[in-house]
């Protein structure tokens, strides 16, 4: 029998995955974590000559079944393309995620600031 799995290192693991995909700019890769991402990040990430998202905190994760909520403090530095402008902000998010067959996957962001 295979060893149980621990769905909350899974899901921190899909968060940073979600995290690195912003940090290369890549709305394909980052659909693979977050299918509903809008197209609209796609024009936002060329704006952009860097993006540094990082999941600074998880906080807490509950999990319920195939369902589950994490509560984390995401910092995001950016540089834009035109001007070379940086800015920064650090937040609380609470992701709301889904159990499929692949893994955990990202149904909902909420900044919680």
């Amino acid at each position: 029998m295979p060893p149980p799995i621990d769905e909350a290192a899974a899901i921190r693991i899909t968060l940073q995955k979600y995290a690195a995909a912003y940090s290369v700019l890549n709305l394909d890769l980052l659909r693979v974590v977050w299918p509903s991402a809008p197209e609209q990040l796609r024009v936002g990430f060329r704006g952009l000559s860097s993006q540094k998202k990082e999941i600074k905190e998880f906080r807490n994760i509950a999990v319920t079944g195939t369902s589950a909520v994490a509560n984390c403090v995401v910092s995001t530095e950016v540089v834009s393309a035109v001007g070379r402008q940086r800015s920064s902000q650090t937040e609380s998010v609470a992701f709301g995620l889904q159990k499929t067959e692949s893994g955990w996957i990202i149904a909902r962001i909420t900044s919680t600031n």
